[in-house]
């Protein structure tokens, strides 16, 4: 679970999921590991909210088999806080010639963008903490940080060199809410 009802550090810059992924991008493991939210209440407490966290999917369709593939894809993400919750409404790396969003992979020559766009789903506003994170088969760092109101927009341009692969995953906290996005993958390829 990339969420969960309890403190979790597993999903923190470095850590064990960014420590998976940099085992995919090395070739240690034949697929990445998808985050999302989980919830499990053991018994009925009130004021506890099944739908306080959630793995929001992006699909194609509502069909069974567009959802199946979705959540095999790695193209959602997990959210933490109910009727306050955020909502990331895009997530995507792009060229002037394509893009990718979470679980997928962009291939590149030259610069990229990284861009996510988020609110709150009740429309208000709240100040969101926003961190980008970018990893490799060495590790993981923070490569973008900013803090403003929902609703927010966070671009950053990077670049990969010839063979090289990376990833980029986001982390958002309010004082309501915490969304955690499964990673995009980056990789340079030569002009042909």
């Amino acid at each position: 679970a990339a969420l969960y009802a309890d403190h979790i550090t597993a999903t923190e810059p470095g850590h064990e999921w960014d420590r998976v992924l940099g085992d995919y991008l090395r070739g240690d493991r034949g697929r990445p590991v998808w985050g999302s939210g989980e919830i499990d209440y053991h018994e009925d407490v009130k004021g506890n909210r099944l739908h306080d966290i959630l793995t929001v999917i992006w699909s194609r369709s509502r069909t069974r088999g567009h959802v199946l593939e979705a959540l095999r894809q790695g193209n959602s993400y997990a959210v933490r806080g109910g009727d306050e919750r955020l909502r990331l409404q895009n997530f995507v790396g792009s060229t002037a010639r394509t893009s990718a969003s979470s679980g997928e992979r962009l291939i590149t020559t030259g610069d990229f963008r990284i861009r996510a766009d988020l609110d709150k789903v009740n429309g208000t506003g709240e100040v969101v903490e926003l961190r980008l994170i970018a990893g490799d088969a060495s590790g993981a760092q923070v490569v973008a940080h900013i803090e403003g109101e929902t609703p927010l927009q966070l671009s950053h341009v990077d670049a990969v060199a010839d063979g090289q692969q990376r990833y980029y995953r986001l982390m958002a906290r309010t004082r309501t809410s915490m969304l955690t996005s499964n990673p995009i993958f980056v990789s340079h390829a030569a002009e042909r």
